[in-house]
Parts: structure tokens; C-alpha cells; sequence
């Protein structure tokens, strides 16, 4: 989850804090002036950390001890343990929606069946949409969706080069490879499902979201902003929360189709002879790991 909030603001992001986010990264900050949002953020965060560890700094900074603080109203695991008033001149709706399953026994979280709702409603020839994941693991479900819809669309995925694993040390420098096989399997897909022509894989650094541009209209509707990244092991292992912002406000809509064309002035257009280049060839064995451990990527 990334969130950011002050008094009756809150801020909306898939960034973290880490100085690679304003140096060399570029991703999507929305601003909401609500209390009642900002409220529900500020409950999601207690809920959350009312569930938590306290982690515990020793001398050397490499070490740390986590805390289960006794104020938690739960045991720690493993030991025993509708407002419906709405203005009628209102131009933009804000829906949170979040993925808590690591915590829900049974899952009520609302992001996934949300996602998968809205993607079918795009299902519309007059429609376009973008879809863009940082880390390029799309759950299962939602690439179905995708690949069975008749609009036409446009795939952002973060490039190797953009991956904040890139020639990092030890397994996780395999990361952008196994990122790289699985954009390779997704375009696989879409020729083989006959998508060619309706749906482009682009590559850039990084921003995650989805528009949706309703019929007969030129500039998105629909946006999701949040920590999501659609993954099979964000809606398996991670917490995540994010809004789905449905708006008639030309400014607004103007906004959203200009943070789109930003996007994709810096991407470029995959095609599976990209996939013939040596850099773009992966190892085997990274193959094999991404088969083995796909949930968790």
C-alpha cells in the first residue's frame, strides 16, 4: 500500500519513498481533497498497523528485532490465540477498493472482483482502454479478460533496463529476465488468440494503472490509481488498496488522457522479433524459475 495523507488530503500512488521514485523513475500520484477518503485511508493504515510487528532498530542498522506490541487487538499469528447522499451536480465518483487476502479468512476483498467487473465492461468494441503493470505477472483471470474482450487496447510493461532489480545482486537480478519471459508468453497470447491488431504490448519504465474511454468519447472516464500492480502475487501474498475514479469533469478527463499520452511518448511497440535479440534472450534456467515460482513474482 502507498499512501499519503495530511488532515483532509490524501495521496494515492504506486511509489514508494525510495530515491529511485524521484530521480529516474516516473509514476502516478493522485491528490484527493476529502475528509471522508481521507478517513478511510487513515482506517485502512490503523487497521492495518493494528495488525503488525513493531520493528525494533539495534546499534548495528543491518540488524532488527520485530515486536508484536501487546496494544494489538488480536494474538500475535501462530500463538494462541452506507452513506447514499449524492449531489445531483456531482461530475466524479471515487470507489476505494483493497486487497486484504493475507488477512481475510474468508477473502471479502474488494479489488479483485472489482478490476475483474470493470474489465468486463469494457467489453465493447467502441471502447479503448490502457492497462499498465510495473512488474509484469498479470493474474491469470484478468489477462483472460483482456485477451476475450473485443475493444482494442494498448499493454504498457516496465522495460529490463527500468526494473528496480536490474543488475542487482543475487537472485533477484534474474528478476527483469523472468519479467521479460513472461511479456514474451503474454504477446504469445494475443496472436494466438487473433488480438494482434487489437491489442499493443508497449515497454517503458514504469506506471501502474487502467483507463477506460467510454463509447463516443475521446478521453478516458475511468481511471484506477493505487498500490496495485495485478499481479498473481499481489492478489496472493500482498496488501494493497487503490480507488477507481469515474468522472464526466472535462477538466479532469482532459487530465487523465494527457497522464496516458505522457505514458506512452516515452514507450515503445513490442512485437515478438524484438524477442530474437540477444538481450532480449533469457536463460533457461530463469525460464524454469518462472515457471516453478510464478505466484510469487
Amino acid at each position: 500500500m502507498k499512501i499519503y495523507g495530511f488532515d483532509d488530503e490524501v495521496i494515492l500512488s504506486g511509489a514508494n519513498l525510495s530515491s529511485d521514485y524521484f530521480t529516474n523513475r516516473q509514476d502516478r500520484y493522485y491528490l484527493f481533497k476529502s475528509k471522508d477518503l481521507s478517513d478511510y485511508y487513515y482506517k485502512v493504515q490503523h487497521a492495518v498497523e493494528s495488525l503488525s510487528y513493531k520493528l525494533i532498530h539495534f546499534e548495528d542498522k543491518s540488524q532488527f528485532r520485530l515486536v508484536w506490541p501487546t496494544s494489538n487487538p488480536v494474538n500475535e499469528p501462530g500463538k494462541d490465540i452506507e452513506k447514499d447522499d449524492v449531489a445531483s451536480d456531482q461530475r466524479t465518483f471515487v470507489y476505494p477498493i483493497s486487497q486484504f487476502t493475507p488477512l481475510l479468512k474468508p477473502d471479502i476483498s474488494t479489488e479483485k472482483p472489482s478490476i475483474l467487473k470493470i474489465l468486463g465492461y469494457v467489453n465493447d468494441k467502441s471502447v479503448n482502454w490502457t492497462f499498465t503493470a510495473g512488474y509484469f505477472n498479470m493474474l491469470p483471470e484478468i489477462k483472460a479478460k483482456l485477451l476475450e474482450s473485443s475493444s482494442k487496447g494498448v499493454v504498457i510493461t516496465a522495460s529490463p533496463y527500468a526494473n528496480g532489480f536490474y543488475k542487482s545482486k543475487g537472485i533477484s537480478g534474474c528478476l527483469p529476465d523472468a519479467y521479460l519471459y513472461l511479456s514474451k508468453l503474454f504477446l504469445q497470447d494475443v496472436f494466438k488468440h487473433g488480438k494482434k491488431n487489437d491489442i499493443i504490448l508497449n515497454e517503458w519504465k514504469r506506471g501502474v494503472g487502467l483507463w477506460a474511454t467510454a463509447s463516443n468519447e475521446e478521453e478516458p472516464s475511468l481511471t484506477v490509481i493505487g498500490s496495485s500492480n495485478y499481479t498473481r502475487r499481489a492478489y496472493s501474498f500482498d496488501l494493497e488498496t487503490n480507488a477507481v475514479v469515474v468522472t464526466n469533469d472535462k477538466e479532469l478527463k482532459s487530465r487523465m488522457s494527457n497522464e496516458v499520452s505522457n505514458l506512452l511518448q516515452y514507450t515503445n511497440t513490442l512485437s515478438l522479433e524484438d524477442f530474437k535479440d540477444e538481450e532480449r534472450k533469457v536463460n533457461n534456467l530463469v525460464i524454469f524459475a518462472t515457471k516453478l515460482l510464478g505466484k510469487r513474482l
